[in-house]
């Protein structure tokens, strides 16, 4: 049963990035480079006024594992109370820019991020339940309205279709998820359910604050201080590189309420063979992922051949994020989760700092080169974390775990070099690897 849920969470998930490639990949071809550099712009501003959200949504995780149906009741409505409240005013502000500097992009802002933001709250709700098939489908149908939505829209309207098409997309996920969980209603505002639910909430927001410096903060540097043309190829690879992703987030993110109750399970041991099964997954996903954008962006979308290089450059950072994943399941766990901050904090300054560094003594930023840097800041944010790791806690990598992933770090970074050939041989000896690995894997979930 375990293992039937686990693999449709998986699987839906993607599903849901196949259909963000699909839109990503018409948005391409119908858009200039310019429009998709604005379009890129959008999506990312939109991701950090999230952040507005002060954990409110997070506190789900936290509190509905563990409470009543009624309770449950309870929590939704008074968070969707204090989201509504929140977000509103934060649109009306954009209105305002939009008023004042007459720029598209904020309209669109303020029409899409109240829909936008809310989508999160029965999203939040399915996952901390375990209601993961739930989840799935509002994941699946919700992304095939937006790539319904942008394919039409854009063909039709341009750059103004694609901003209409997110506000579709947002509208839908926010009602068909509020069916799912069974409706939701507005409840009296109280300022003491706001601060219960940011303090149960916060650490896990914290987190997710800080991630976003760590994991978008060269984005939104690069969104403002970029040719909209260059920007575009950037973001492109970033868009290549969250279909990988996607497999170690579902994963991790599908044991998180299993780690909240049971952490005893989870030994160092275990999580070393966690670490290890995701990242061979990923490295094999990774190689054929590069082999399948080479021939596609040479064949059809030749502006975009950089895209392919940043893609295999940054690809490395996800076996550092896999790493994170785990230990923030591990820490949340423990009760520990301030220690995460801490080390976030730290790694949040690394990025922040590093990023304003390389723009200051070279103004003309190659994105090439700026890949290969941003590799080096994240790198040395690995390193922190697992000696971190080590001396205060005792949790470490095994020395295999660390000697795996800079091999397939360096075979990921030489790629482009070797012989076609020798690239299908590798692929098919890692292909092996999996399957031994994906038994394995299959047992430990039935034991767990």
């Amino acid at each position: 049963m375990v293992l039937r849920k686990i693999t449709f969470y998986t699987f839906s998930n993607y599903i849901n990035i196949f259909l963000s490639f699909v839109q990503g990949f018409f948005l391409v071809k119908i858009l200039s480079l310019s429009q998709m550099g604005e379009f890129s712009q959008f999506k990312i501003i939109l991701n950090y006024l999230m952040l507005f959200n002060l954990g409110l949504t997070n506190s789900f995780l936290i509190l509905l594992p563990n409470s009543s149906p009624d309770e449950r009741k309870i929590f939704k409505n008074q968070i969707f109370t204090i989201n509504t409240i929140i977000f509103i005013t934060v649109s009306i502000l954009f209105l305002s820019l939009f008023l004042f500097f007459k720029r598209e992009i904020f309209l669109f802002i303020f029409l899409v991020l109240f829909f936008y933001s809310s989508k999160e709250i029965p999203s939040y709700y399915l996952r901390a339940v375990g209601e993961f098939s739930k989840y799935s489908t509002n994941l699946i149908l919700s992304q095939t309205v937006l790539l319904l939505s942008t394919i039409t829209l854009t063909y039709l309207f341009g750059l103004k279709g694609a901003y209409l098409s997110f506000l579709i997309y947002s509208v839908f996920s926010f009602f068909f998820g509020i069916s799912l969980i069974k409706g939701i209603n507005f409840s009296n505002f109280n300022f003491g359910n706001f601060i219960f639910f940011i303090k149960k909430g916060f650490d896990i927001y914290f987190v997710g604050f800080l991630n976003q410096i760590i994991s978008n903060f060269e984005r939104l540097f690069l969104s403002f201080i970029l040719l909209k043309e260059t920007f575009a190829i950037y973001s492109t690879a970033v868009f290549f590189l969250s279909f990988i992703q996607m497999l170690p987030v579902s994963i991790v993110q599908f044991f998180l309420p299993d780690f909240v109750k049971n952490i005893e399970k989870y030994s160092q041991k275990k999580l070393n063979i966690f670490f290890v099964i995701i990242s061979t997954l990923t490295f094999f996903m990774i190689i054929v992922s590069y082999l399948f954008l080479k021939i596609i962006t040479k064949k059809i979308l030749p502006n975009y051949a950089d895209s392919v290089k940043i893609f295999s450059i940054l690809s490395v950072t996800i076996f550092f994020d896999i790493f994170f994943y785990l230990m923030f399941n591990k820490l949340l766990s423990l009760e520990k989760l301030k220690y995460y901050n801490y080390i976030q904090i730290v790694g949040s300054l690394i990025v922040f700092l590093g990023v304003l560094l390389f723009y200051l003594f070279k103004k003309d930023i190659n994105i090439i080169e700026f890949s290969y840097y941003f590799l080096l800041l994240k790198t040395l944010y690995f390193f922190i974390w697992v000696f971190f790791l080590k001396f205060i806690f005792n949790i470490s990598l095994k020395f295999f775990s660390l000697i795996l992933i800079f091999l397939y770090s360096f075979i990921i970074i030489i790629f482009e070099n070797i012989n076609l050939y020798l690239s299908f041989g590798i692929i098919l000896l890692f292909f092996t690897i999996l399957i031994l690995f994906a038994k394995k894997l299959i047992l430990f979930i039935k034991e767990g």
